[in-house]
């Protein structure tokens, strides 16, 4: 500890602490191992080509729901979230904006946009719930707390969720490197 009436260095100031894997407490589910993640659930899982160039460094499972969570780094602006530069969800279900456009607040804008060749829906402002159809065609409200601006689509009957601080434009053409 620094002396008495001295001015702490940045080394000696307490710093929090990480107490888990990244995105641990967003209430994303049980951790898994990135490479089980694809044996984890019962559809084709897709990532995308984050533009820090690696993959992602944590992965969840949550009720079928998929989520992998990426560092914030010089390339991948934080979100709210410390530490958190991307949060893809990956799960089966369907949107139907009808939904969302009841439970977006006054402070959040929801906008159509195109991802490839699909429609998506781009959230931004405050923190917002999302609402998806599930594979038994009921609505799910998803009411884990957004990290940042979100991009919705699906492809066939598998949503997508994708946060990130990168803008619309640049999450759009994130979401259009999935594979």
């Amino acid at each position: 500890p620094p002396a008495s009436g001295s001015v702490p260095t940045p080394s000696s100031r307490l710093t929090p602490s990480i107490s888990g894997p990244l995105g641990f407490s967003l209430g994303l589910g049980d951790p898994i191992t990135l490479t089980g993640a694809a044996a984890a659930v019962d559809f084709p899982v897709a990532l995308p080509r984050v533009p820090n160039g690696g993959g992602p460094a944590a992965a969840w499972l949550l009720d079928g729901r998929l989520s992998f969570v990426w560092p914030s780094g010089p390339n991948l602006p934080p979100t709210a979230e410390p530490g958190i530069g991307v949060l893809l969800s990956e799960f089966r279900g369907s949107l139907d904006p009808g939904y969302f456009e009841k439970v977006v607040g006054n402070g959040t804008t929801l906008t159509t946009v195109r991802v490839g060749d699909v429609t998506g829906y781009w959230l931004s402002g405050d923190p917002h719930e999302i609402v998806y159809v599930d594979a038994n065609g009921n609505p799910f409200f998803d009411s884990r707390r957004s990290v940042a601006d979100t991009l919705l689509w699906a492809r066939g009957d598998v949503t997508y969720r994708l946060e990130t601080g990168l803008g619309r434009a640049a999450t759009i053409a994130l979401a259009e490197t999935m594979r």
